[in-house]
């Protein structure tokens, strides 16, 4: 029903000043995000070298530490510890510290998105889509846009 009904609207408005060229919502909000699909691949791209530049800070803290406690692991050594109970807590603490972070890190996050789901999202779909219809609605170039 929706493309007879563009259809008409076209036909109607056809050889006129203001040439129309209907669509679907769902074409029009396609096109909209196909206009910004260029960001996206950005996005992702800058999200992959941020991963790995925090994954390189983390493997150099991690060494950092070890390093500053060469001599408690030397005394430690010279009391008696074997090496693997040394290694196990360093693993231990290392993985205490890893997983608090990142519980609260998540915490902190899903409160964020839960916030910004009601709040912020409506905002930056509306300017989506009123900078995409500033961008795409010049009627010297195809017509004023109608969604049905």
């Amino acid at each position: 029903m929706v493309p007879e009904v563009c259809a008409a609207l076209d036909k109607q408005f056809a050889n006129s000043q203001a040439e129309t060229r209907s669509a679907s919502e769902a074409a029009a909000i396609g096109s909209i995000l196909g206009r910004y699909r260029i960001f996206m691949k950005l996005a992702e791209f800058l999200g992959l070298v941020a991963v790995v530049a925090i994954g390189l800070v983390a493997a150099n803290t991690a060494a950092m530490s070890i390093r500053e406690r060469q001599s408690e692991i030397a005394v430690m050594r010279s009391i008696g510890f074997p090496s693997g109970v040394i290694l196990s807590l360093l693993v231990g603490e290392s993985l205490i510290v890893a997983l608090s972070g990142g519980v609260i890190g998540c915490g902190v996050a899903f409160g964020l998105f839960k916030v910004s789901r009601s709040t912020l999202m409506p905002l930056a779909i509306c300017l989506i889509a009123c900078s995409s219809f500033c961008v795409g609605g010049d009627p010297g170039r195809g017509g004023a846009h109608r969604f049905v």
